[in-house]
C-alpha cells in the first residue's frame, strides 16, 4: 500500500499509520520491523543487531546533505555534504 502511494499522500497518512501501530515515529516503526524480520528467519544462529551511536546527512537521497536534525554529528557531515 504504501510503495503506491505518491509521496505527498505519504506524508499526509503518516501519522494516521504509525498510530495503527502504535509506534511514535517512522524510525522506531523500522526498527521494529527489521528485529522481527531476524529474529523470524535467524534460525539457530545466534544474534546480535549493532545500531551506529551516530547518525549523520545522507550524502546523495533523498537529496544531498538530507538531514532531519543538524546535532552531534550532523553539524560536521551535513556541510561536508554539501562540498564545504
Amino acid at each position: 500500500m504504501i510503495l503506491a502511494m505518491d509521496p505527498s499522500s505519504l506524508l499526509e497518512k503518516t501519522p494516521e499509520l504509525l498510530k495503527e501501530t502504535n509506534h511514535h515515529n517512522v524510525y522506531v516503526y523500522t526498527k521494529d520491523l527489521a528485529e522481527r524480520y531476524i529474529e523470524r528467519h535467524r534460525g539457530n544462529l545466534r544474534t546480535v543487531i549493532l545500531r551506529p551511536s551516530v547518525v549523520v546527512a545522507c550524502c546523495r537521497e533523498p537529496f544531498t546533505g538530507w538531514t532531519d536534525t543538524v546535532s552531534a554529528g550532523g553539524g560536521i557531515g551535513f556541510p561536508m555534504a554539501m562540498g564545504i
